[in-house]
């Protein structure tokens, strides 16, 4: 059981892999016009990159919308246990706009 357990998420991870991947090629690609011409200001769209995907409630909700079905907005906020309406509604927006 464990064993099949472990298979299984192996492959979700996967998928998870993949659409990241995806997602930021694209993202790259939208954003290249954009790019810096020196490190510093390199350096400062990195960071604003770093502190969009790993500031709190971000990798949970990136998690969730990539591993289930088209879920909404009460749905997303109900498999994320503990975010408040208000605090998942400005995480979606903050992704949104950046």
């Amino acid at each position: 059981m464990q064993h099949e357990l472990q298979d299984i998420l192996d492959e979700r991870f996967g998928e998870l892999r993949e659409a990241i991947a995806a997602w930021s090629k694209e993202t790259i690609a939208v954003a290249r016009p954009f790019f810096p011409r020196n490190s510093s200001e390199s350096t400062e769209l990195n960071l604003m990159i770093v502190r969009t995907i790993f500031s709190k409630w971000s990798i949970e909700i990136l998690t969730v919308l990539s591993t289930l079905k088209p879920i909404g907005f009460e749905g997303l906020r109900k498999s994320l246990k503990g975010v408040s309406s208000r605090v998942l509604s400005k995480k979606l927006k903050g992704c949104n706009t950046r």
